[in-house]
């Protein structure tokens, strides 16, 4: 039977350079630490952030569904516009990342090559349907609903934003090596 978990995975997982980065984990420590010690309504209240936030609505319009389920629509709307932005910033931290470029563009087999943009787009697009669905509101949660609690939410968040940023990297890295990967013909990085 298969083991989703197996102990091999977990310690590849742990052992790849780019988990390792410091840099990875810098969103999340830092949401984490502005929802403990900053009070939200100060947010709320500099109309920079209310900019910022707007931009985020705008392109996912079922933030403001998360914020009127939520136990704590302030920080959740924090939560959820600073992961949209945080999206940006995995995607350049992917995008530098030769281990992963070299897997995804040196793979030039001619059956695999031309589903690459395909491959990105629908890494986009299920993060982006992700992060544009509010899920309903249960009736009887016990701490475990993502409106009742601080911390799912950030992990869902975090999860969604390196996953969205990791499609928009290959989508760079697609473009950006189009004629090695459709004609097998060298760009000038890979010279």
């Amino acid at each position: 039977m298969y083991n989703p978990l197996n102990p091999k995975m977990l310690q590849g997982i742990a052992e790849d350079d780019f988990v390792r980065q410091w840099s990875l984990w810098l969103p999340l420590a830092f949401i984490s630490i502005i929802i403990v010690i900053v009070p939200v309504r100060f947010f709320s209240e500099v109309d920079t952030v209310q900019v910022l936030v707007s931009l985020v609505e705008f392109v996912f319009p079922s933030m403001q569904d998360w914020v009127s389920r939520s136990s704590f629509p302030d920080t959740t709307q924090l939560i959820f516009s600073f992961f949209g932005y945080s999206a940006f910033y995995y995607a350049v931290l992917v995008i530098r990342c030769e281990k992963y470029k070299e897997a995804f563009v040196g793979d030039v087999s001619p059956v695999n090559r031309h589903l690459k943009p395909f491959v990105a787009a629908l890494s986009i697009l299920l993060a982006w349907l992700f992060f544009n669905t509010a899920f309903p509101v249960e009736e009887k949660c016990l701490r475990l609903c993502i409106y009742e609690s601080k911390t799912i939410q950030v992990l869902y968040g975090f999860i969604i934003s390196l996953w969205m940023g990791y499609g928009m990297a290959m989508l760079y890295w697609w473009v950006s090596n189009f004629s090695k990967i459709h004609f097998g013909k060298k760009t000038e990085d890979n010279d």
